[in-house]
């Protein structure tokens, strides 16, 4: 990587807010796209974009979850061989 001062000015000075791209989608996918863009009263971009956000609070969570899980199963794995011997 060049060090900053050899960098355009674009380049260093904030960050880019929003970066298009292109989202090549079956005609199924783009039918089910424009239903719920059509249903919502959002635009296609608006909903692509909510559905990323959810995505990632569900893996987050989903990655919590299997923590606490491996935690608890650590931290009781005594006393849950002996209740499943009882």
């Amino acid at each position: 990587m060049l060090p900053r001062r050899h960098l355009p000015l674009r380049y260093q000075f904030g960050t880019i807010r929003r970066m298009a791209m292109n989202l090549r989608l079956t005609d199924e996918e783009q039918a089910l796209l424009d239903d719920m863009s059509s249903a919502s009263g959002l635009s296609k971009a608006e909903v692509l974009r909510r559905a990323l956000v959810e995505k990632a609070i569900r893996d987050g969570h989903r990655s919590q979850v299997e923590q606490s899980l491996d935690w608890a199963l650590e931290r009781y794995d005594d006393l849950l061989r002996r209740l499943g011997t009882a």
